[in-house]
């Protein structure tokens, strides 16, 4: 049984990663072959039933190039091949935070939830052609130990939504431009600004029976 309970303060990420790999000494990087990624176990079942934890690691901040996060608290809750798994942080001007469940006491059952809150989207993810305040609710279930039955069994949901933000739709004009130059036609699309500014902007994304 491993019982924890660890607090840190600032940390730069970036100084405790090594270079990065395949870089020779004349600044050359060495050539790599793809190969096709075999099946293997994603949920370690034997190592789920085999040990008990109760910890919690807290982390006043934490940053690696343009990821930047405070407040982290990261519980982990594991009991006789049952496992939860928790995350909270204050980023970007909102907060994230997560949990994961998986019973493999049997044919492993995993549950994902996530949600993130007032999130600034240009800060988190340096995107030019859409920016707003982020809202995003994710949750997600699986079964099974292996890569191939988590894409075959996956299901759930995920929703988000934009506010006061803008996008750029110059690609749309442009694709639109061309149809009318092929048509001989001219729509509205061309009087458009390059840059739409919205007050809300929501989509969702759900899977049924698998990925595959």
């Amino acid at each position: 049984s491993v019982v924890y309970n660890l607090a840190f303060g600032n940390l730069a990420l970036h100084d405790y990663l090594e270079p990065e790999a395949g870089a020779t000494a004349s600044g050359d990087t060495a050539e790599t072959t793809s190969l096709p990624q075999a099946d293997s176990e994603i949920i370690p079942v034997d190592t789920l039933a085999s040990i008990d934890v109760d910890g919690n690691l807290t982390i006043e901040a934490v940053t690696l190039d343009s990821l930047s996060m405070d407040q982290l608290s990261l519980g982990l809750i594991l009991k006789a091949g049952k496992l939860t798994s928790t995350f909270r942080a204050s980023a970007y001007g909102g907060t994230i935070d997560s949990q994961i469940r998986v019973d493999a006491r049997q044919t492993p059952v995993t549950s994902i939830e996530s949600h993130a809150t007032n999130v600034d989207l240009h800060a988190m993810t340096g995107f030019e052609w859409i920016t707003g305040t982020l809202k995003f609710d994710s949750t997600l279930s699986t079964n099974g130990a292996t890569l191939s039955e988590i894409l075959a069994s996956i299901d759930g949901i995920s929703r988000f939504e934009l506010q006061d933000g803008t996008l750029d739709v110059q690609p749309v004009k442009a694709a639109a431009e061309t149809i009318d130059s092929l048509r001989g036609t001219t729509s509205g699309v061309s009087n458009w600004p390059d840059v739409v500014s919205f007050t809300s902007l929501d989509g969702s994304h759900e899977f049924h029976d698998g990925a595959l």
